[in-house]
């Protein structure tokens, strides 16, 4: 850890006992897993941690901080972008601004901070004053090596002799002449240019050749890859990249971090000197269109950062430089490589401050460029954009209920009418990825519903009353439903078919909300029964994961429409389908993406997102009159039980969605049906497993009719030896059974006696087993 973060809350995150170690505290506090950690800890229901990504890269950063960053604004944690931005760029003293305003918020305790010393002013000469070098190592950024010094020197003196011969090999240079902005941010005198400019060079000579020191440096120290791929040695990081899929990733990978951690240096030099911004633009650009997947991710994580540090500089010339050397590159690599559309997308958002001007300013600009070709390209540039305005998007509770505010409904209207077009499009993806834009809408809301707000009167009208020009849902269902939405019900194309489902299914979850509205619950009706249809449709197997992901969350509240068929679906796909479903962790999310679609589907463990005595119950009135269990009921069920258990202690389990009281009604009317599984062979372990379960948590409910149950199972299994490996699995039972302690142990050590006394069964080697275990805690 630092010395650098005060005392009390070292000592105070070693308290918090974190999942992860903390060896460098910039680095590792930077993505904000571990602050989520932390907050975790106090707000578990707001701050979900499966929700959060450990990963290091630039957007795992991004989007582990615009979740955190609605938390500060609904708490009123005076962190700003600026400070964040620092952070995952691991600036000095970015951290200790999160971590003591995080600290004081949650223990409600100051951090107490020594009294600075006064030294006695000393008037320090020009010429002994620190150097802007000087000052950023001092910053803690790593100073060049020896070897790259030596070697920047040496290229350096040979540049003029070696001029003539070199001139074929050079970056071309190019005359810009660059607008006249009248913006404020980019009017600067003569002398203000001077100084930065004067400034950048003390840094860096010169970005290229430092560039083409790291790739000397690394060529030496281990393969020499100038050698072996045959890179120009007169302008080695312009051939570096445009080979860079040849070369073998662990090399490539150490040169690309290496010019990642020199970005703050650049991006001062680039914003000096705009000319180097156009010839760094114009040979990464084509490298991260033409890269293969994982350098891919590298080059993308230098782009994104470098737009972050020159936006932190000065961000109206940033965009405006973007605009001049960089925009049409990354238009025409998103309308020709759709896989890659995602990272591009965010690159381009990386060069803007987050702010509703600026961000219509670009989606204008990209609707221009994208002119050039086809014309839905824009939509599909949308529906990735509209993931990254959550931090202006998000709607909270007004004084008559959840609404947008000016600014938000004419932004929501700027993506909403780009959407609206593109329904009725012929092609099936734009028609999917106006869905998508339209779904991803609804998602940005703090609103907490709570079931006492249904009791609530109504609250007076005013001038912020609820309606549909302000509120997304009323938006959509007033407007956009009957006419746009609904006529996609029969479209063949699966993708559609799934945007459909994950909109119907957060407009499902919006309707709880605004219970304040009076047309509501017809509102409601319409939802439901569009989704019923939509269950009823022949489907694939994607679209039936999709579906039993997305509608799990539903089902207690619209129990009577939906389990049932919900429940079928779930039994009609595979057993290992369906295990994937139900046995995964809590925090376990997969992203499901089909063919080239550009959107992934989250994928969760059902379990946790549905209602387990509902589904219980309706699984129980569905086998109750069957023969027997199939393996499909034992999986349901086993799930539904292992969810229902809060995790206490062994001997104090209890239920946390309802009394065992309705949990003992289903284990009567299937007990028969239990026991029976014992004897099968496929089944007798999931039948164990299961009724071990029951078994734990009704305790003193179970015991009388255990004790028939358990004989009759004896005679049964034990009678000849046509059943091996169920007697193997019983007399294992029964010893589980027994190590849940009272009131089991009794009744089992009576039965074990009562074994003892038969010579038929004392003989079988599976029960001696068991006998032998009861003997042995008995002493």
């Amino acid at each position: 850890m630092s010395a650098n973060v005060p005392r009390e809350i070292l000592k105070w995150m070693q308290s918090l006992d974190l999942s992860y170690s903390i060896k460098n505290m910039r680095r590792d506090f930077s993505n904000g897993f571990l602050i989520a950690e932390i907050i975790s800890r106090y707000f578990s229901q707001e701050v979900e941690m499966h929700s959060f990504d450990i990963g290091v890269g630039v957007k795992a950063k991004m989007d582990n901080w615009q979740l955190l960053e609605k938390f500060f604004r609904k708490h009123g944690l005076n962190i700003s972008r600026k400070v964040i931005d620092d952070l995952i760029a691991c600036r000095p003293n970015s951290l200790n601004v999160v971590l003591e305003e995080v600290y004081t918020f949650l223990t409600e305790k100051s951090v107490k901070k020594a009294k600075p010393i006064r030294l006695p002013t000393v008037n320090v000469p020009n010429f002994a004053k620190p150097t802007v070098s000087k000052t950023n190592k001092d910053d803690g950024r790593a100073a060049v090596s020896s070897f790259v010094m030596s070697k920047r020197n040496q290229i350096s003196s040979a540049k003029g002799n070696s001029s003539n011969n070199n001139t074929n090999n050079e970056i071309p240079s190019l005359e810009i002449t660059f607008r006249d902005s009248k913006s404020s941010s980019t009017q600067r005198s003569k002398s203000s240019n001077q100084q930065q400019q004067m400034a950048a060079t003390a840094l860096l000579a010169n970005i290229f050749i430092d560039m083409n020191d790291i790739i000397e440096a690394a060529s030496c120290n281990e393969s020499d890859i100038i050698s072996e791929y045959r890179l120009d040695r007169g302008n080695l990081i312009a051939s570096f990249l445009e080979k860079i899929n040849s070369i073998p990733v662990e090399h490539s990978e150490g040169i690309l971090n290496s010019i990642k951690e020199r970005i703050p240096l650049y991006s001062e030099m680039m914003s000096a000197q705009p000319k180097d911004f156009w010839k760094f633009m114009n040979i990464f650009i084509p490298a991260v269109r033409n890269s293969s997947a994982t350098v891919f991710q590298i080059l993308c994580s230098i782009l994104i950062t470098l737009g972050i540090e020159m936006v932190s500089r000065d961000p109206e010339s940033t965009w405006e430089a973007v605009e001049d050397f960089a925009l049409d590159k990354f238009v025409e690599t998103i309308s020709t490589q759709a896989s890659k559309r995602e990272e591009i997308v965010q690159i381009v958002y990386s060069f803007t401050t987050s702010d509703f001007h600026t961000h219509k300013r670009v989606i204008s600009k990209l609707v221009e460029k994208c002119s050039k070709y086809e014309s839905h390209l824009i939509i599909h540039i949308l529906a990735l954009l509209v993931r990254h305005e959550s931090s202006l998007l998000t709607i909270y509770d007004s004084g008559n209920g959840p609404i947008f505010n000016d600014d938000q409904v004419d932004f929501f209207e700027v993506y909403m009418n780009h959407a609206i077009s593109g329904l009725s499009n012929p092609s099936p993806k734009v028609r999917a990825s106006s869905l998508s834009i339209v779904h991803t809408l609804l998602s940005y809301d703090d609103i907490t519903f709570d079931n006492k707000n249904e009791t609530k009167s109504k609250r007076d009208n005013s001038e912020s009353e609820v309606n549909f020009s302000n509120q997304p849902l009323l938006y959509i269902m007033e407007n956009l439903w009957s006419q746009s939405i609904e006529p996609l019900e029969n479209d063949n194309w699966w993708e559609v078919t799934a945007q459909l489902i994950v909109l119907t299914s957060k407009c499902l979850t919006q309707v709880k909300k605004l219970y304040m509205v009076d047309n509501i619950q017809e509102h409601e009706d319409i939802l439901i029964a569009f989704l019923e249809r939509l269950l009823a449709r022949e489907l694939s197997s994607t679209l039936k994961s999709i579906i039993l992901s997305y509608v799990s969350s539903h089902l207690k509240t619209y129990s009577d429409r939906l389990t049932s068929v919900y429940l079928d679906i779930l039994f009609s796909i595979t057993e290992e389908e369906r295990v994937a479903l139900l046995e995964q962790p809590s925090n376990h999310v997969e992203l499901l993406q089909v063919g080239n679609s550009q959107y992934k589907f989250p994928i969760m463990s059902i379990p946790f997102e549905w209602d387990s005595l509902t589904v219980a119950k309706v699984v129980s009135d569905q086998v109750v009159n069957l023969d027997h269990l199939e393996v499909e009921h034992y999986d349901v069920l086993n799930a539904c039980i292992s969810i229902a258990q809060l995790d206490q202690p062994e001997d104090d389990k209890t239920f946390k969605d309802s009394c065992p009281s309705e949990w003992l009604e289903i284990y009567d009317r299937l007990q028969n049906h239990f026991f029976v599984g014992l004897v099968d062979e496929e089944l007798c372990e999931m039948a164990a497993q299961l009724i071990v379960k029951f078994f734990s948590v009704l305790k003193k409910e179970v015991v009388k009719s255990m004790a028939a149950q358990l004989v009759n199972s004896i005679e049964i299994i034990y009678g000849g030896n046509q059943f091996a490996h169920q007697q193997a699995i019983f007399s294992q039972f029964l010893i589980d059974v027994y190590s849940l302690g009272s009131p089991f142990s009794q009744p089992l050590m009576k039965l074990a006696s009562s074994l003892m006394e038969q010579s038929h069964l004392t003989t079988n080697q599976h029960l001696g087993k068991f006998v032998s275990f009861v003997r042995n805690n008995m002493m």
